[in-house]
């Protein structure tokens, strides 16, 4: 999935303009950022997707006019980046080519759309197996390495996810004959070191979005629970049902101590029915996971105005 940036002088016009936002990128200064790797393992994407500063994740916004400079500041054929899955060191990624070559077509293009978001195309060079789509979190300024951890069983993750699951949803008005039809996924992500892993669970309708045309009915649960020391409660809860273009659906795609805390930063996929996903970045606050951040899809920055009839 594509990850979008915030750009300056990308919308509105007259009495209707929208004041352009402060930049958080100085590209000249070249600050570390988190990139999000997608796609095809044979050729993968890599988009930024957010600025790392003094322990804090923030949007990237840059004016328009520093799109190039944005891609050669990071793009620049044979860069290598660190590439990780679930906080581990997963390899490498080198840079194959930038959005932009001369005398060369753009990486992609969008209809109707005068500036795009920059991205690059990499080769990867992974320590892990991989399949033929991949999701990797990759850094310009890699955090501290970790020794692997091991985990109780997934049978134990299975069983117990569901329960917590089945339990968030009932006190939000949800049956377990509601989510008999969904796809259901448990595991457990170890997340703070010393600490007890976390457990990860997801009730997710695999056809929600796809549905006719946005009817019917649809639910989608997303839970994650922490040994508190009284066992294992729920530390985070997303639970949506309704019509189906009403309900958001979530799911955890990755992990990573992005900001050098020393705990990890969850980032899941968030999507509704006839829109672009966002990523949101949760942390590890004040005894449970809260959402730090969240990244919009927007690839197009200028979209070109329809010609007048």
């Amino acid at each position: 999935m594509l990850v979008g940036l915030g750009l300056l002088g990308a919308c509105g016009r007259g009495d209707d303009a929208v004041p352009a936002p402060t930049p958080t990128v100085d590209v000249a200064q070249h600050p570390p950022l988190l990139f999000q790797v997608f796609g095809d393992a044979t050729d993968p994407r890599v988009v930024p997707v957010a600025t790392i500063a003094g322990g804090k994740l923030d949007r990237i916004i840059v004016p328009v006019s520093a799109l190039h400079a944005l891609d050669s500041a990071y793009f620049s054929a044979g860069t290598r980046y660190p590439i990780f899955r679930d906080g581990m060191s997963a390899g490498m990624l080198t840079i194959r080519r930038p959005m932009w070559l001369p005398d060369s077509e753009p990486l992609y293009t969008l209809p109707g759309c005068k500036d795009v978001m920059p991205m690059g195309a990499a080769t990867l060079d992974a320590t892990v197996p991989i399949e033929s789509a991949v999701e990797f979190l990759a850094t310009s300024a890699p955090p501290a390495s970790r020794a692997p951890v091991t985990l109780p069983s997934a049978a134990e993750a299975l069983r117990r996810g569901r329960a917590l699951a089945l339990e968030a949803a009932k006190a939000e008005g949800l049956e377990a004959v509601d989510l008999d039809s969904l796809f259901f996924y448990a595991k457990w992500i170890a997340t703070r070191p010393g600490k007890p892993a976390s457990l990860y669970a997801v009730f997710l309708d695999q056809n929600g979005g796809d549905i006719g045309a946005g009817q019917g009915h649809s639910s989608s649960v997303m839970v994650i629970a922490d040994d508190t020391g009284a066992g294992y409660q729920l530390t985070y809860r997303s639970i949506h049902s309704g019509e189906v273009k009403s309900v958001e659906y979530r799911r955890l795609l990755n992990q990573l101590d992005v900001d050098g805390d020393g705990i990890d930063e969850l980032v899941a996929e968030a999507w509704r029915f006839g829109s672009s996903s966002d990523l949101v970045i949760l942390g590890w606050r004040t005894g449970a996971w809260r959402e730090l951040l969240r990244v919009p899809q927007r690839w197009c920055a200028t979209p070109e105005k329809p010609a007048k009839r």
